[in-house]
């Protein structure tokens, strides 16, 4: 119902705006943005304010400098000694608080029922082929989470305290690939000690000494 509202506002819109000789918009196109309310042409009508992924801009009030698509820069490495400070710290947890990184996310899927799995990745390419997906994943839209087997905090928060077993991707949102340098990391921990191994909740045990049709056990001759 949003979705066709959303539509019919914007087809009335652009209907209104073709027909106004003294009106030059200029159309750009941005996701999670709203149009501001600004006038459009003088004495005609007034855009309020909707939830659309069409942002207009005056050219009047355009300049040249101005870009209207903001680019996305690749974001330098983060080396280790930052990347565990900053687990812990006054700008961290005024993002997190003290619940996990990805407490607060929500995916974004058609649909009322999520897909099977995340997506593959969130970054895609270096340099000019350099790609970030609208709603990267919780480790992915930070870049100071580094997953490191020394970063013992951060990967305590992918664990379950009680079964020490590490959170499915479906509960913590990551992508695939962050998914699998989280697991690499989580093992290499456990390998050199800084993190305890999980203990087995079912032991199979073998029975087969106690069968009484075992090879080893004496069977008794009844005599008639």
């Amino acid at each position: 119902m949003a979705a066709s509202m959303r539509t019919v506002c914007r087809r009335f819109i652009l209907q209104n705006i073709s027909k106004s000789s003294k009106c030059r918009v200029l159309l750009a196109y941005k996701p999670t943005t709203k149009i501001l309310q600004k006038e459009v042409t003088s004495g005609i009508y007034t855009i309020r304010s909707i939830n659309t992924s069409t942002t207009f801009h005056n050219e009047e009030h355009l300049e040249d400098d101005d870009e209207v698509t903001e680019e996305k820069v690749e974001a330098k490495p983060v080396d280790l000694e930052t990347a565990i400070e900053y687990i812990g710290s006054e700008e961290y947890l005024e993002k997190y608080g003290n619940k996990p990184v990805f407490s607060n996310y929500r995916r974004n899927f058609k649909g009322g029922v999520p897909p099977n799995k995340t997506r593959k990745m969130c970054i895609r390419g270096k340099g000019d082929t350099y790609r970030v997906a609208g709603n990267p994943c919780p480790l992915c839209r930070d870049d100071r989470l580094l997953l490191h087997h020394k970063n013992v905090k951060l990967l305590e928060q992918f664990v379950c305290p009680h079964s020490l077993e590490i959170y499915s991707w479906y509960r913590t949102s990551i992508c695939q690939m962050r998914y699998k340098q989280l697991v690499k990391a989580v093992e290499e921990a456990r390998a050199i000690g800084l993190m305890p191994n999980p203990i087995p909740i079912f032991v199979k045990y073998d029975y087969k000494d106690y069968y009484t049709d075992h090879p080893g056990v004496r069977k008794e001759t009844t005599t008639s």
